[in-house]
């Protein structure tokens, strides 16, 4: 397998002049207490040829060189601890052993967020020893590490997408390492693949999926039966490939959902909720999209309880403690998504949900805090007591609909946000006129 994979696609502009934007903070870690040190100046020369980055070291009491269910939590709340004491945007933790380096990636979000590209902690470089005994490392991994943390860290300017596009460029014209065995592939291949969906994204096509899944294919076949980790992350990249190439064409769409939904799942039998919780956590609110996705495609009603059995399972991970904002956006889905099942299956229990959910989202998105959220999200309540009302000819549901809508409307107008007081003012006229024909009996 080789790395010069785009020559026929690659016709990249790669000398736009372009002022550097903010420099990325990378906090690069190691332990005096292992063999670390033979790796690490060399990944810091590496590192300081590109001026954009601002390296900051520090040395870690421990940094274990395996990754398996004892240390998960070791590894990221040390972690987050380094990046808040330094104020890193990165953190690249370096660690080896008697032939091979280990490279673990890590950023404060990277757990928050279910974009493609989406990073487990999980997800490290590992590399042959053998790398680090010439005078540097070969330019493709260097290339490689830069991509990564580029993308984790989630800098969007142009000036670094197209730094992006100038990595995968070096990447096209370079093969893979000669003294690469075959174990090593599968761990390189998969953050490849990650990079690549990240700069191909917006226009991704058939040629580049069949190309992501020849990446991936050489990763499970030379992923070793006993790395279960790896596998699942492989599987979770496969599932990420599927996403990326759903396009608007309802039959194709279905068949990459389905593809995507297998890849998901296969992942989560490696990711347990007690062992491996964030990768769990995610991977649940991912397939979740996926289900509501199908939902809204075929109207199947088995693909939204699935949607909505995910997304709780997501909720248990991602708690108003420790993830208030990514617990928001959980409530304010469960709560949409109850709403359509209630009303699909008229139940006044699922709708009564349904506003709970909602009303639940509202303490972390305040009228103090966020008074256009709250507003909007005050609006969507209105409007699941109006469809109630008017389903079960109850008056006092539409007068919490109105009294809902009247707490909106009274927001939006303070905001001056004219279009969104329209719409519903027109709402409330509507359903005032339902509410007065239902008073008449």
């Amino acid at each position: 397998m080789i790395f010069g994979f785009l020559k026929s696609k690659q016709k990249i502009k790669t000398d736009a002049k372009q002022n550097p934007p903010e420099k990325l903070r990378v906090l690069v870690a190691y332990s005096s207490e292992s063999l670390s040190m033979l790796a690490m100046p060399k990944i810091l020369n590496a590192l300081k040829t590109r001026p954009f980055f601002e390296i900051i070291t520090a040395s870690e009491e421990k940094i274990f060189s395996t990754f398996d269910h004892k240390n998960f939590f070791d590894i990221w709340d040390g972690g987050l601890q380094l990046l808040k004491r330094h104020n890193g945007e990165v953190l690249i933790r370096v660690c080896s052993a008697n032939d091979f380096v280990r490279v673990y990636f890590q950023a404060p979000q990277m757990y928050q967020s279910d974009k493609i590209p989406f990073f487990s902690l999980s997800n490290s470089l590992l590399m042959p020893m053998d790398y680090f005994k010439g005078d540097q490392i070969p330019l493709q991994i260097c290339a490689l590490i830069f991509g990564i943390l580029i993308v984790l860290a989630k800098k969007e300017s142009d000036f670094y997408q197209a730094e992006l596009k100038k990595i995968l460029h070096v990447l096209s014209r370079n093969k893979m390492p000669e003294n690469t065995p075959s174990a090593f592939l599968p761990h390189i291949l998969n953050l490849l693949a990650l990079i690549y969906m990240k700069v191909y994204g917006q226009a991704f096509c058939q040629k580049d999926a069949k190309l992501i899944l020849s990446f991936l294919k050489s990763g499970f076949k030379n992923a070793g039966k006993d790395d279960l980790v790896l596998q699942g992350n492989l599987y979770a990249c496969l599932g990420q490939m599927y996403q990326t190439t759903l396009n608007d064409q309802k039959a194709d769409s279905l068949v990459l959902l389905k593809r995507g939904i297998e890849s998901y799942k296969k992942a989560l039998k490696y990711f347990n909720r007690y062992v491996f919780m964030y990768d769990y956590g995610r991977l649940n609110l991912v397939l979740s999209n996926l289900y509501f996705h199908f939902y809204h495609l075929t109207d199947d009603t088995q693909a939204l309880r699935d949607a909505i059995a995910y997304l709780k399972n997501a909720e248990q991970v991602f708690t108003f403690s420790g993830h208030p904002f990514l617990w928001a956006v959980i409530e304010d889905k469960l709560g949409k998504y109850l709403s359509d099942l209630g009303a699909k299956s008229a139940s006044k229990e699922i709708a009564a949900m349904a506003v709970e959910y909602l009303k639940n989202k509202q303490k972390v998105y305040t009228k103090e805090y966020a008074p256009d959220m709250w507003a909007q999200t005050e609006a969507d309540i209105g409007a699941i007591y109006d469809h109630l009302g008017r389903e079960y000819f109850n008056a006092g549901l539409l007068d919490k609909a109105l009294s809902c809508y009247e707490s909106a409307l009274e927001v939006f107008r303070a905001l001056n946000q004219t279009p969104k007081a329209k719409e519903l003012e027109n709402t409330i006229a509507r359903t005032t006129d339902v509410f007065h024909y239902h008073n008449r009996f």
